[in-house]
């Protein structure tokens, strides 16, 4: 209905089934001081309701706060205290018409195969001191042990899906972190489509494939502060629009730090790449039709297939770039290649092994200088 409720103070305890439950579109609704105990769920919150509540306690629930699928049509928050955390029943949307506001501290924590959609608008900043969480809902490090089984479970890589950022939609992180996702599709957060993407002080881990997916985007993606570690690729980039980074690091990821495709372009300098499996940069084949920078702070660079630099770019090459390239692959240059290292900051292209024999050759054809 219409009417408004305000829960202050109250204990709500041994109930079959939901505790307290806010019907779907219900918006006159305030929750302070509570305590939700041994009910089957403490909370379920219906689509395009708000749960914004962080003093209330739970305890021996089947489930502390439980949100129900759907699509986010209007303004909705979710917070919670960090010691209780969310459960993501159901895939969830926030449509072009939505927004979901995530407040600092608050832990989210996904279904096996579960998503976020984002269409809209999609705000989780939290601060230093108080991070969002995005999770496996057996992840107890986090959010209480939300699936009430003790140490009998724990997080793995592949556990949920992801949070794609698709269409319009428009996404900022602020102190969050992403992960345990890549079910299905190997990302852990995909950016597509035309709305803006930005990352500050935030963590995406332990995700299956790709950390964060760049693909047919043509919005902007900033990466401040941000670390992505341990996934099996940091960042991935597909025709992937305009993407920067600063201060930004990619470690201990099994394959790449970042693997782009040829004609994509991120800014290696001021960013950090430790302990990446493969290499740090990976560069798939075909005819760069840009100008191009290689500098030090991506070494090293692979040329997953043959790479032609085409008749309008330019490849520059810093000093103290090193270049690898896997068996028979090799470097036309049909534009221009300036690889001008010095004495004592050479320039190096050379073989994933050091063998002769192994990769091909740069040949400087038709119209093409170096």
């Amino acid at each position: 209905g219409t009417g408004a409720l305000d829960l202050q103070h109250s204990t709500i305890r041994n109930n079959n089934g939901d505790g307290l439950r806010i019907a779907a579109g219900y918006s006159s609704f305030t929750s302070a001081h509570n305590s939700f105990a041994n009910n089957t769920y403490g909370v379920r919150v219906g689509i395009n309701a708000s749960f914004d509540d962080n003093t209330s306690t739970f305890a021996d629930n089947g489930l502390d706060v439980y949100l129900t699928g759907g699509t986010i049509t209007e303004p909705v928050t979710w917070n919670l205290n960090p010691a209780y955390s969310f459960f993501v029943s159901n895939d969830i949307t926030v449509g072009a018409t939505g927004a979901l506001d995530i407040l600092p501290g608050t832990v989210v924590k996904f279904e096996q195969y579960r998503a976020l959609w984002v269409d809209g608008l999609l705000r989780a900043e939290g601060t230093a001191g108080a991070p969002i969480y995005f999770t496996d809902w057996r992840d107890d490090a986090i959010g209480g042990d939300a699936n009430k089984d003790g140490a009998a479970s724990g997080p793995t890589a592949n556990w949920w899906r992801w949070i794609n950022v698709r269409t319009t939609g428009t996404a900022s992180f602020s102190y969050a972190q992403i992960a345990y996702a890549g079910w299905n599709d190997s990302a852990g957060l995909v950016k597509g489509g035309t709305g803006n993407l930005t990352l500050q002080h935030s963590t995406i881990r332990h995700n299956n494939g790709d950390g964060l997916r760049v693909a047919g985007n043509t919005g902007g993606v900033t990466l401040t502060n941000t670390l992505l570690m341990s996934n099996t690729t940091g960042l991935r980039l597909a025709n992937a629009g305009q993407v920067s980074g600063q201060s930004t690091s990619f470690s201990n990821n099994t394959s790449y730090g970042i693997l782009q495709d040829v004609n994509d372009t991120f800014g290696y300098t001021g960013n950090t790449f430790t302990g990446n499996g493969t290499a740090a940069v990976g560069i798939n084949g075909g005819t760069r039709l840009t100008d191009l920078l290689l500098s030090p702070a991506g070494n090293p660079f692979r040329i997953v297939d043959n790479v032609t630099v085409g008749v309008t770019a330019t490849l520059t090459v810093e000093p103290g770039v090193r270049i690898e390239f896997p068996q028979y692959r090799g470097l036309w240059v049909d534009g221009s290649l300036d690889a001008t290292g010095t004495a004592t900051n050479p320039i190096t292209f050379t073989g994933t092994t050091q063998a002769a024999n192994w990769w091909r050759w740069i040949n400087v054809q038709n119209d093409g200088s170096a």
